[in-house]
């Protein structure tokens, strides 16, 4: 039996042996995916720890100084419901300098068939700072997932990148396991606003190459940014991003 399974954690982390799991990036904000294959799915808590190089929003770069220190706590149910919080130093963000950035998550996995699964998942982002220039985020996200390692994901948003517009956002992204312990991963992502403000439309494409031995997990990534948005907190041009994990599971 195979079990595809939306994540929200900031970098790549294995379960215990009856897993394998693997993180279609986030770095921040965003549901790109977890793969799981196994036998049998029970309650399974897991407590990681990992160092970022930044902080990175589908493909935006949002801190300027790194590396950022991460921890997470993550709960899957055998019933499909999972939830998790993961909070991490930030940085700086532009010139706007916080203290801590903490997101929560929240959801319900279910399986199709043995070839296709969908999932819901809510989530909110919490950027606080010591300069006045706190922020959050609230996203819903319908995803659907393949065995095949596709996963497609739509969510709404209430504020990406501090806005105040709402937004429609698609996710799209495809794992290949190359061998035992190295994995790739090709994604896509794409913004529009729902209504008229600050946010303009923005697209991103992503290559990634994971790496995964025991409790020991890493990852590299690199962003493409097509977009032109002037913004209260952000300013964001046509820009290439990279980014690496380096994560390791507690418990």
């Amino acid at each position: 039996m195979w079990l595809t399974k939306p994540c929200a954690t900031l970098y790549a982390k294995p379960m215990p042996s009856s897993f394998s799991k693997s993180i279609h990036a986030f770095i921040g904000s965003s549901l790109l995916g977890l793969i799981a294959q196994s036998h049998a799915f029970a309650d399974v808590l897991t407590v990681d720890a990992s160092l970022l190089s930044s902080h990175i929003s589908r493909g935006v770069k949002l801190s300027n100084n790194g590396p950022l220190a991460s921890a997470s706590l993550e709960w899957n149910a055998d019933n499909g419901i999972f939830a998790g919080l993961n909070c991490f130093a930030a940085g700086e963000q532009n010139i706007e300098s916080f203290e801590r950035a903490c997101f929560s998550f929240a959801g319900l996995f279910k399986p199709l068939d043995n070839t296709q699964a969908w999932s819901i998942e809510a989530r909110r982002y919490d950027y606080k700072s010591s300069d006045n220039a706190d922020w959050d985020n609230n996203e819903v996200s319908l995803s659907w997932h393949h065995r095949n390692g596709f996963l497609a994901s739509l969510s709404v948003s209430d504020n990406w990148l501090a806005r105040d517009t709402a937004s429609l956002e698609l996710d799209i992204s495809y794992r290949r396991t190359i061998s035992e312990r190295f994995s790739a991963v090709v994604g896509a992502a794409y913004i529009e606003p729902i209504e008229s403000g600050q946010l303009e439309k923005l697209a991103s494409a992503s290559l990634g190459l994971e790496y995964q031995r025991g409790l020991w997990s890493s990852s590299i990534k690199v962003f493409a940014v097509n977009a032109d948005i002037d913004g209260r907190l952000f300013s964001v041009e046509d820009q290439q991003n990279v980014l690496w994990t380096i994560g390791y599971q507690i418990y």
